[in-house]
Order: structure tokens, then C-alpha cells, then sequence
């Protein structure tokens, strides 16, 4: 039972929430069990054989802990109240300004797409930094409290003061009085001179009593229907933070998205230039073909002419025409496959244009997109600030009406 007592107390006090959590292990200081005696070289061998050294080596060159943009600067704009300006901003603008006025060393995070990393120990610092300045605000308005409840509590006394005076001056003028035949007189003629605007009086007083419970039913009455038109507002209040921070997150997406269809396009453009330029050296190829098509052609004719000139060399001829003949097939074999290489690649480039006109309808619409979101959020903001001022002049009246009421 002490036990538990003692580790609740140690748990619940406000020292066990200052400390920083470290990772300890079980150490030999030396081999002769001797207090106060520290071995280095022991040490420093068990640290390395159980790995400590490693990780701490490991976790200092890496970045172990990670922050979206939103949770930054939620957290931690209370470190850097002029950093951001009024209005939208971008979560990564917004992040590397707040990590500018901080002054952090640029080795000690990275900012990535979505997410802050720190190296370990930075993100310590900041909560540290941020519970210093929380506890600063908290006693200021701790202490504005004080002064108030003091200065009420004074004012109080002042009253308190300032009746017991009229007490006793009045206990002393009827001490001096109560012997007096005169007042003995006074007092006794005095109520019934009264006697007639008594009941008048007491109308007057019910009247205004009756008054007063109206208005005051009235004021409750009121003050109710604020109160339900306050607690619809900040629910409404938060149904529109909810749905900016989504919106948020769907234009970061659509952004995204926008950046990789741009580079998939200038992929796609470049692969249809190649194709292109392949284009084009097989055209001058086939060309070239068709010219020594006809050159061949002319030779066959020529030949031809010989042949019927010179009876003599016309089995010389006749091989020599054969050769020829299959040297065409083969170079008509040649512009065949030349052509269906070309038809081949128009195919092929008709798909990348194809492709390429879908990759840009589909910016396109992300565009359109990232524009329209961008519109309705600054819809959503102009109600939510209309929505503000109306909780704020409804305040102001409340204010008003309760100041009123004693009066």
C-alpha cells in the first residue's frame, strides 16, 4: 500500500511533468561492487555492446519526429503571433514563416509535401517554449482576475465602512434625542401624518415591483434565446472550421495532382517529339529508297535497250537483269517494312496525342477544381466572420442589457 501511495504521489506531482523521458539501462560501474567508483572504459563498452551508442548516433542524424502543416502551426503560432498574416495562407508558406521567426538552425528539420521533420529533441524545445509562454498568459489573466475580485472586495469594504459611520451617527443623534419631550412628541404624530400616502405608496411600490418582474422575465427570456443562438453559432462555428480544413487538404490534393499531370504532360510532349524526329529520319530514309527505286528502274530500262540491241550478250544480260530484279525486291521488301514502321509510328503518335489531349482536359478540370474550392472558401470564411460580428454585437447587447437590469 505504501508503495502505491508513494508512486501516485511522485505521478500526480508537478515535478514528474517538468522532467524530460529518457531511456535508461542497466549499468556496471565496476567489476570490485565498490560505490562511487566509475570505470569508464567498462562503461563506455557496455553502452556500445547493448546498442545504446548506435541508436542515439541513429536518431541524431535522422528526423524521428514528423508534424503535418495544419497541427504546426495550430501548436505552435502562439510562439510566433506577427509571423503569419490575417487571411489564407498556405500551410507550407505558413510553416516555413513561423520556422524563420523562430530562428531554428535549417540542419534541425525538413520540410517535406505534407509534413515538418525535426531531429530528435527540437520538437522538446518547442512544447517546452510553449508551456512557458502558456504559463505566462495564464498568470496575467490569473492576475487581472485578482485585481478584479481585489477591487470589488475593496469597494465592498468602502460601503461597509461608510454605513457602520452612518450608524453610528445616527445611534448617537438618538441617543441624544430619545429623552427629548419634543421628539417624544415628533415620533408619535409623525405616523399619522403618514397614514394617508402610505397606501398610495405601497401601489406606486407594487407597480414598480410588478415592472421590475416583467422586465426580468423578459431579460431571462432573452438571454435564453442568446444563449441557444450562441451555441448554435459555435457549433456552426465548428462545422465550417472542419469543412475550411478539409477543403484545405482537397486544394494540397488537387495541387498535387496538378504538379504530376504537368510533369506526366512534358513527359508525354517529349516522347512525342522523339517520335516525331524518328518520323522524319525514316521519311528521308524512304526517300532514298524511292530515288535508287528509280535509278534501278532506269538501269533495268537501259539494259533492256542493250538487250534488244545486242543479241550477242543477252544471256549476259539476262543474269545481270535477274540480279538486278532481286536487288529491287529487296529494297521493295525494304520500303514495305519501312512503310509499315512509318504507319506503325503515326499510329502511335496518334495515341500520344490522344493521351496528351486527356492529360490536359484533366488539368484542366483540377484547375477549374482547385478554383472553384477556392472560391467557396472564401465563402465559407466571409460567413464565418459575419457570423462573428453577429455573436459579438449579440454579446455587446447582452452586456448592455445586464448592465442595465439593477438599474
Amino acid at each position: 500500500f505504501m508503495f502505491f501511495s508513494s508512486s501516485g504521489s511522485i505521478l500526480s506531482s508537478k515535478q514528474w511533468y517538468q522532467r524530460r523521458v529518457a531511456i535508461t539501462a542497466g549499468i556496471i560501474p565496476n567489476h570490485e561492487k565498490k560505490p562511487g567508483k566509475m570505470v569508464a572504459p567498462l562503461i563506455l563498452e557496455q553502452l556500445r555492446c547493448n546498442g545504446v551508442l548506435e541508436g542515439i548516433r541513429i536518431c541524431r542524424q535522422g528526423y524521428p519526429n514528423r508534424i503535418l502543416f495544419q497541427e504546426f502551426r495550430q501548436r505552435y503560432e502562439i510562439l510566433t503571433p506577427n509571423a503569419i498574416p490575417p487571411g489564407f495562407m498556405d500551410g507550407r508558406k505558413a510553416a516555413t514563416a513561423m520556422l524563420n521567426q523562430l530562428d531554428l538552425d535549417p540542419r534541425l528539420y525538413r520540410i517535406g509535401k505534407s509534413k515538418i521533420f525535426f531531429r530528435a529533441g527540437v520538437l522538446a524545445n518547442l512544447e517546452s517554449e510553449r508551456d512557458e509562454k502558456l504559463r505566462v498568459l495564464i498568470i496575467g489573466i490569473q492576475a487581472l482576475a485578482r485585481g478584479k475580485l481585489a477591487v470589488e472586495n475593496f469597494k465592498k469594504l468602502i460601503q461597509q465602512h461608510k454605513a457602520i459611520q452612518v450608524l453610528q451617527r445616527n445611534g448617537k443623534c438618538y441617543l441624544k434625542l430619545r429623552n427629548w419631550q419634543w421628539w417624544r412628541l415628533f415620533t408619535k404624530v409623525k405616523p399619522l401624518l403618514q397614514v394617508t400616502s402610505r397606501d398610495k405608496e405601497i401601489h406606486e411600490r407594487e407597480e414598480e415591483l410588478k415592472k421590475v418582474q416583467d422586465q426580468h422575465n423578459k431579460d431571462k427570456q432573452t438571454m435564453e434565446e442568446i444563449e441557444a443562438l450562441l451555441k448554435k453559432t459555435m457549433e456552426e462555428r465548428a462545422l465550417l472550421n472542419e469543412q475550411i480544413f478539409r477543403e484545405k487538404e482537397m486544394a494540397a490534393e488537387a495541387d498535387d495532382q496538378r504538379v504530376r499531370l504537368a510533369t506526366k504532360k512534358a513527359e508525354l510532349e517529349e516522347y512525342i517529339h522523339d517520335l516525331e524526329e524518328r518520323i522524319d529520319s525514316e521519311e528521308e530514309k524512304n526517300m532514298k529508297i524511292m530515288s535508287e527505286k528509280k535509278r534501278v528502274e532506269g538501269t533495268i530500262a537501259e539494259l533492256e535497250a542493250t538487250l534488244a540491241d545486242e543479241g550477242n550478250a543477252r544471256q549476259k544480260l539476262s543474269i545481270e537483269k535477274q540480279q538486278l530484279e532481286n536487288k529491287l525486291k529487296a529494297i521493295e521488301d525494304s520500303l514495305a517494312n519501312r512503310e509499315d514502321n512509318i504507319a506503325k509510328m503515326t499510329r502511335d503518335k496518334a495515341q500520344m496525342d490522344a493521351r496528351l489531349k486527356d492529360t490536359q482536359s484533366a488539368l484542366i478540370e483540377e484547375e477549374d477544381k482547385g478554383k472553384a474550392l477556392t472560391k467557396q472558401k472564401v465563402k465559407l470564411e466571409t460567413m464565418l466572420q459575419e457570423l462573428e460580428d453577429k455573436l459579438q454585437k449579440k454579446e455587446k447587447s447582452t452586456d448592455c442589457d445586464s448592465a442595465l437590469i439593477p438599474l
